[in-house]
């Protein structure tokens, strides 16, 4: 906790400081066909496992030519090939999803 005490009062907050020990992301379907979206969610949790809401996720794909995701979690496939996409939030990473994208019928 800080204190400070300013003419005579004292005050006191306390600070806690929350922790992203893990990141567990998940998406409605793995394969795409080219053109379609998907929304990809992550849950973030503490060293307990309890759920923590907050810190700012950040999506990435490893091959943005086959499958972007944006900022908030929708992937979308570009062109056919497979690409993993992961979150991140405060230096922790999560586990890769391979997405699949395959030609329109």
């Amino acid at each position: 906790s800080v204190q400070g005490t300013y003419r005579g009062f004292t005050l006191t907050a306390t600070i806690s400081v929350v922790s992203v020990k893990t990141i567990e992301i998940s998406v409605t379907t793995q394969t795409l066909t080219v053109g379609q979206k998907t929304q990809a969610t992550a849950v973030l949790r503490d060293k307990d496992g309890a759920i923590i809401t907050g810190p700012v996720v950040t999506w990435r794909s490893l091959d943005e030519d086959v499958a972007s995701v944006s900022s908030s979690g929708v992937v979308t496939g570009l062109k056919p090939g497979v690409a993993q996409i992961f979150a991140y939030a405060e230096q922790r990473f999560s586990p890769n999803i391979t997405i699949t994208v395959i030609p329109p019928q």
